[in-house]
């Protein structure tokens, strides 16, 4: 039984997700955007009676199609169920692979004008990252389920650069030790974050 004041630890599973995984992808992704201010200035160009939420579902929909085709698509589950997911890649999906992974659907909410604009916006808003900095894969997405958020997370770090990060990312320090093998020590600092809720 857990001890008193702790919870019962959750199981996470993390693996690379799959075709049938991808309407709960686009559904967690569209809930993780839906008040995220890029995507948001579509607004204004959405066309009379269209839902802005079904715009974001049919474009985290294109979006999870087109990372799949190239396996960096990841999924978190907890007992079976999608409550997390990751989009990386190394390079751009561009506008191609969105056409052809379904991105024509997107037209049910806004002109092929105003899609075009909001593309060369996106691809704009993620320019700076690209050609600056150094990096192996682009973390496009990572979103967490409505229900799943402002859960508490835990981890350790062995360097002092890390624990440096952690604190001015509002980590607390829940334990410091040390560890050996051979007679050699090393340093482990243990965390907790609270991820919290939208």
């Amino acid at each position: 039984s857990p001890q008193l004041g702790k919870r019962a630890p959750m199981t996470l599973r993390c693996r690379a997700a799959r075709h049938d995984d991808i309407n709960a992808m686009a559904l967690i992704a569209a809930h993780g955007f839906e008040e995220y201010p890029l995507h948001g200035m579509m607004r204004p160009f959405m066309k009379p009676g269209a839902s802005y939420f079904d715009f974001l579902v049919d474009l985290n929909t294109t979006m999870v199609r087109a990372y799949l085709r190239w396996r960096n698509a990841l999924v978190v589950e907890e007992d079976g169920e999608a409550v997390a997911i990751a989009l990386l890649n190394r390079v751009p999906v561009g506008l191609a692979g969105y056409i052809a992974n379904g991105g024509l659907s997107m037209l049910r909410s806004a002109s092929l004008a105003s899609l075009l604009r909001f593309f060369a916006m996106t691809e704009e808003a993620d320019r700076g990252a690209k050609e600056n900095a150094d990096y192996d894969w682009y973390l496009e997405i990572l979103a967490v389920a409505p229900g799943k958020r402002g859960h508490r997370i835990a981890f350790i770090t062995c360097t002092e650069d890390n624990v440096r990060f952690y604190r001015n990312s509002g980590c607390r320090v829940v334990n410091e030790d040390q560890v050996s093998l051979g007679g050699r020590t090393c340093p482990v600092w243990a965390f907790e974050k609270v991820a919290h809720a939208d």
